[in-house]
């Protein structure tokens, strides 16, 4: 042996241990019980509290959906008739550049009503009186200040 492997000592035995569940310390098992009973009903009050929000979106998001949907249904009539009058009549050609801005943010859920100057209203609404349309509802949206 040279002088450096003397100095080196052997390797431990291997030993093995292992934890004892003492029955006898009730009071830690009950509290260990406890403590897990505890955080199990946390995560179930978490995800039923996630579960419940996400739900809470989604009813959300759907009515929003339905009410885009409704607006865009009142708005159909109006729109076509004036597209199909405007190559005939310039008039309501100008009109509609000025109203279609108008309904397309009423239908996204924007505006609820769009506050206009009594020149514009009256061009607006003296324009309109000849076609057959809802004005009423137009009135509920364009409104005069």
């Amino acid at each position: 042996m040279s002088f450096n492997d003397e100095n080196i000592r052997l390797p431990d035995e291997v030993k093995r241990e292992t934890l004892l569940y003492d029955n006898n310390n009730s009071y830690s098992n009950n509290f260990d019980k406890e403590l897990e009973d505890a955080l199990y009903q946390s995560m179930q009050l978490y995800e039923n509290e996630i579960q419940k929000n996400e739900n809470y979106e989604q009813k959300i998001i759907n009515h929003h959906k339905e009410e885009i949907e409704k607006r865009k249904e009142n708005v159909k009539p109006i729109l076509f008739e004036l597209n199909r009058i405007k190559n005939y009549d310039n008039k309501i050609c100008k009109i509609l550049e000025i109203i279609e801005p108008i309904l397309e943010l009423y239908c996204e859920l924007v505006i609820e009503n769009y506050i206009v100057d009594n020149k514009i209203y009256d061009c607006i609404f003296n324009g309109l009186l000849k076609i057959r349309i809802n004005i009423e509802f137009l009135k509920s949206i364009i409104v005069c200040e």
